[in-house]
């Protein structure tokens, strides 16, 4: 099965500091050892590299550009990237007015 990482999965690996990173690779070796794909978007990492070049004192992680651009590359390689496809947007608009 297939599961979409959150951006916050990602916010605390970027910050080993953080009090959720334990807790977090510890459930992505657990998936990855059951063969469970983990998947990131396009969406992921936009709200990544927003959050992450953000100060600390703007509920950011003050990563500089170099180390999000970084950590982004690292992400693409441990997960499985899907990149947008063109009509997307318009596919999911039409979607949500549908239903």
């Amino acid at each position: 099965m297939s599961h979409l990482a959150d951006t916050n999965i990602l916010s605390s690996l970027a910050k080993r500091q953080s009090s959720q990173y334990a807790e977090v690779r510890r459930a992505l070796t657990v998936l990855r050892h059951r063969g469970e794909e983990i998947c990131l978007v396009a969406q992921n990492l936009i709200e990544f590299w927003a959050i992450a070049t953000r100060p600390t004192n703007a509920n950011g992680l003050g990563l500089s550009i170099t180390k999000t651009f970084h950590e982004v590359r690292k992400f693409k390689r441990y997960f499985t990237f899907y990149g947008d496809v063109p009509n997307i947007f318009a596919e999911w608009e039409d979607l949500v007015f549908k239903h």
